[in-house]
């Protein structure tokens, strides 16, 4: 059988100093990252009068491309009013709380039958 082959702190430290000088190979946000940062702001803009095509152009501008779709689908999500965090309007959590009582198995089942 082999021997593991054990390596030096030196080593370590200078495979350490090599990854972490490598360059950022995924820089940017992607088109979906970039409108959810931006949705509060189209939000704001339509508040203020301006209409999805005249936000959508004016992202155009800015050299982001965002679908009329993908805009009125921002709109839609805050009119349901679904909170992304998991709570509701009033700050309390939209998750039920969880059942107290303890999962029946069949082991359990088959003894209640036996014992009958």
């Amino acid at each position: 059988m082999a021997k593991a082959q054990r390596y030096s702190m030196e080593q370590v430290q200078a495979a350490q100093k090599m990854l972490r000088g490598l360059a950022v190979k995924k820089s940017g946000k992607t088109k979906k990252e970039v409108v959810e940062l931006l949705a509060e702001d189209v939000r704001k803009a339509v508040q203020q009068g301006h209409t999805l095509s005249a936000i959508q152009e004016a992202l155009a501008k800015a050299g982001i491309p965002a679908p009329l779709s993908r805009l009125k689908a921002l709109m839609e999500e805050k009119e349901a009013g679904s909170p992304q965090d998991g709570t509701t309007e009033s700050g309390q959590e939209d998750t039920p709380p969880a059942s107290t009582k303890q999962p029946v198995s069949a082991t359990t089942i088959n003894r209640q039958e036996a014992s009958a």
